[in-house]
């Protein structure tokens, strides 16, 4: 069976990941730095400062009409404000644990997600892996399980970032947009910010 020929912008793709891998892996410096503010403090801050910067880019599109559609409908304003919750609480998380001595916990976290998120995947959207994928599964979940073997706690912090990034994910993997191909394009994530005000 002959492989298909990788798309135009998979060496673009792969790039961005590691450039995006790569910050991610040296962000913990960043918040180390602000250590004496509260991660709450520093969670309020990133929220309500991304969503000027969003508001901003958006009128520069020329598409804020889709931030107002988006608060005249309960259903997509209770979405957005339930992944919002969530994805805080992820990086409430994260910086909470960088700032304490809990960088391997968060770590172990991130490492768990992909699973969670394949388990996920093929217990409510019967997602069906092949035998292969299989195998690289059953050898991550045994790197994991030694992980969590050798940690001599609770890593609390890890199951939060577990729960909160793959609930995340689940939830905004079935928008309630996706079902009218018509609206699909015209909503935005700026309403993530309530939680934060």
């Amino acid at each position: 069976m002959a492989l298909a020929p990788p798309h135009p912008e998979a060496r673009r793709g792969a790039l961005a990941a590691v450039g995006a891998f790569t910050v991610w892996g040296i962000i913990p410096v960043y918040w180390k730095l602000l250590v004496a503010i509260s991660p709450v403090e520093l969670i309020m801050h990133r929220a309500v400062w991304s969503l000027v910067f969003l508001l901003g880019v958006l009128r520069w599109q020329g598409r804020l009409g889709a931030v107002g559609a988006a608060f005249r409908s309960a259903r997509t304003l209770g979405f957005n404000l339930a992944t919002g919750t969530l994805l805080m609480g992820n990086w409430l998380t994260f910086i909470w644990a960088v700032n304490h001595g809990h960088i391997l916990d968060s770590s172990l976290g991130y490492f768990l997600v992909p699973l969670f998120n394949v388990a996920a995947g093929f217990l409510f959207f019967h997602e069906r892996l092949r035998p292969l994928q299989w195998l690289a599964i059953a050898l991550a979940a045994g790197g994991v399980a030694w992980l969590l073997f050798r940690v001599d706690h609770v890593p609390w912090v890890a199951l939060l970032i577990v729960a909160t990034w793959s609930g995340y994910g689940l939830i905004r993997k079935n928008p309630p947009w996706a079902r009218s191909t018509a609206s699909r394009s015209k909503r935005c994530s700026t309403c993530r910010s309530p939680p934060a005000t």
